[in-house]
């Protein structure tokens, strides 16, 4: 029986953070579940961990679209399975960081996609039996709520807007799928005259407030959830690799 570690939590939580410190722990490597940060040139908004960042820890499924591309939950989860038996295969440590909650629904519950798309090839089976250990961050709403905000404005001192920009004379647009993301698509509106900057900017910290309200709500209905504390990452961290650690990871 093998063994995949997923880390949870809603938007801004920490859990990039996390996931890096365990993965150096445990000899792992890093598989995104952000719907949005597959991506490439989509990299502000979406909170992207850089190349810089990644500490020589290998990360997966991140830059791997054209942002004109679009990209499914039966794409993911096929993605995911042939990763999962590489990393095991090679002796390490899958771990991964949600991200999206359709994509870990579907991945965990072992959705059936035979009659739901129009694909012909056949979902790739895992060599491994798995197991999944779910672990989830979270802090007091009203933090959370501060920190989303203050995040916002980090990235729009960090050039999103002009991120968007030289996006948007590249094609992108809201009816894209990567263009309905949040912060792109709302900057998008601003740059086509349909909203003022201020409002974009109230409703990129509402949506993501309201994005991090409906990721708990989720999180909250989910079995065999080791919930963590945001607001000590060292504990969490620790938390982690002692449980995985026991249960022979």
């Amino acid at each position: 029986m093998k063994k995949v570690m997923i880390i949870l939590g809603p938007t801004a939580v920490g859990k990039s953070e996390v996931a890096l410190a365990c993965a150096k722990a445990l000899n792992g490597e890093i598989i995104s579940a952000d719907s949005m940060q597959i991506y490439k040139k989509l990299n502000i908004g979406t909170a992207k961990t850089l190349k810089t960042e990644m500490q020589e820890i290998p990360h997966h499924l991140i830059d791997i679209k054209n942002f004109k591309q679009s990209y499914n939950v039966w794409e993911f989860v096929n993605d995911c399975k042939k990763l999962v038996d590489k990393i095991i295969k090679n002796n390490k440590v899958p771990i991964l960081v949600g991200g999206t909650n359709l994509y870990i629904n579907a991945l965990i519950k072992n959705y059936d996609f035979a009659n739901e798309t129009n694909k012909k090839e056949d979902m790739y089976q895992s060599e491994f039996p798995i197991t999944y250990s779910l672990y989830a961050l979270n802090m007091p709403r009203d933090l959370l709520y501060e920190k989303i905000n203050k995040r916002v404005d980090i990235m729009l001192e960090n050039g999103l807007l002009e991120e968007i920009k030289n996006l948007k004379k590249q094609g992108l647009s809201v009816d894209l799928q990567a263009g309905k993301s949040i912060g792109y698509r709302e900057l998008l509106q601003f740059l086509d005259g349909k909203i003022s900057y201020e409002n974009a900017i109230d409703k990129i910290k509402q949506h993501s407030r309201n994005y991090a309200k409906r990721q708990l709500t989720w999180l909250r209905s989910m079995e065999n959830l080791v919930w963590l504390d945001a607001l000590n990452k060292q504990k969490s961290i620790n938390q982690i690799i002692e449980n995985e650690k026991l249960n022979n990871f």
